[in-house]
């Protein structure tokens, strides 16, 4: 009988890993894309206004002459949420703008044409584990 012991542990450990993949996938499988980065876009069409609109249409929006700052906020919810955040605050406005959004490339090229935007602070927000918010850019 002991000889068995071996092979049920085996048996039952893979068991029990298939049952936790099977349940992420379901996880995963629920997960629609209205959670999801790129189900966010981000529209600069309009040279005097950001746009960032959700996948159930509301749409925020900051006018790039009422723009007073930007941040990046990380939060703890990824990997399978999205945990990092453009955060621009206006005068009377703001929106907040998940990492990954259909258009962030575009946003992040405008961003970086602020006058003393601070790209080390992008790179020192980097997703991490740990709640954090990172000031990269304030009008002066």
């Amino acid at each position: 009988m002991n000889e068995w012991f071996p092979v049920l542990v085996i048996i039952l450990a893979s068991f029990g890993l298939f049952m936790l993949v099977r349940i992420f996938d379901r996880f995963i499988a629920t997960r629609t894309d209205a959670t999801a980065e790129s189900s966010y876009t981000i529209d600069l069409s309009d040279p005097n206004l950001v746009s960032g609109i959700r996948s159930d249409g509301q749409i925020e929006q900051v006018r790039w002459d009422e723009l007073e700052k930007v941040e990046l906020l990380g939060t703890t919810d990824g990997p399978l949420l999205p945990d990092m955040f453009w955060v621009l605050h206006g005068k009377d406005s703001g929106c907040i703008i998940p990492w990954g959004a259909t258009g962030d490339g575009d946003l992040l090229k405008r961003l970086q044409g602020l006058p003393g935007f601070d790209n080390g602070a992008v790179l020192r927000s980097a997703p991490k584990t740990s709640e954090s918010l990172v000031t990269c850019w304030t009008r002066s």
